[in-house]
């Protein structure tokens, strides 16, 4: 008896194929990815969810619900996460979950991490979930990114409203610092009063000093590199910091 099993190769060969193409992506995702079965024990992972995990194959698959003895956090974050899967479990769409900080996220040593995971359920054709595919992304650099750019940004901020007062306080200055000149010179040198408003146009010039350099500070501009004598940069920085030091402290 023979039988044409022409078809029946092809459609196994294509079948085959996609799963050969399937497990690739897999394998080659940079994202930590590994399946589980309904009650959440891991039955795959890729190379990025054990380099992610800090674990090999043998203490992955099979031996324990990573969420359970991988994820650890101090205020009760298992249970939360037995939540989550449960309703990735259940739910017709992506569950999209960010855990925020975490403890622990490595099986051999105790790191700080903020992570999102994504679960997708796969079901049969009765709708039953047979199996729950987690992606778990690393945000620890994005959020430090994040909170590093909203740092600069109160620092522009900052320096915008600093520029903005000096110009205001240098408008204030440069009267009292022309007016207390032009007295001095109507006034005779030996007059008793040159001594005050020399003091006057003395402190009037610190302040126009400190002014500029808060100008300087809050200037928004490319930094241009040249030669530099480096004795009044010291003498302007130990200025502005006896202004930020106890006084009980010596410079």
């Amino acid at each position: 008896v023979g039988r044409d099993i022409t078809e029946r190769k092809q459609i196994e060969d294509e079948l085959n194929e996609k799963t050969n193409f399937l497990d690739k992506i897999i394998e080659t995702s940079a994202l930590s990815t590994w399946i589980s079965d309904e009650k959440g024990t891991a039955i795959r992972a890729n190379p990025a969810c054990l380099e992610f995990f800090g674990a090999t194959k043998e203490e992955v698959i099979g031996q324990y619900n990573l969420f359970k003895d991988v994820v650890i956090e101090k205020n009760g974050f298992i249970p939360d996460i037995r939540k989550v899967f449960e309703k990735g479990k259940t739910a017709n769409i992506v569950i999209d979950y960010d855990f925020g900080a975490v403890d622990h996220v490595n099986v051999k040593n105790a790191v700080h991490k903020r992570i999102n995971s994504i679960f997708t359920p796969i079901k049969t054709a009765s709708g039953k979930v047979s199996n729950v595919i987690v992606q778990t992304i690393d945000l620890t650099n994005i959020k430090r990114m994040e909170e590093e750019l909203i740092q600069s940004r109160k620092m522009e901020s900052i320096g915008q409203l600093a520029g903005g007062i000096a110009h205001d306080f240098n408008n204030i200055l440069y009267p009292i610092i022309g007016f207390t000149q032009l007295s001095m010179d109507d006034l005779p040198a030996d007059h008793p009063v040159q001594d005050n408003l020399q003091d006057v146009l003395d402190g009037a010039k610190r302040a126009r000093d400190l002014v500029k350099r808060i100008l300087l500070f809050s200037r928004q501009q490319d930094q241009i590199f040249k030669p530099t004598s480096l004795k009044p940069i010291i003498e302007d920085t130990l200025k502005l910091l006896r202004s930020s030091i106890p006084s009980n402290i010596n410079i």
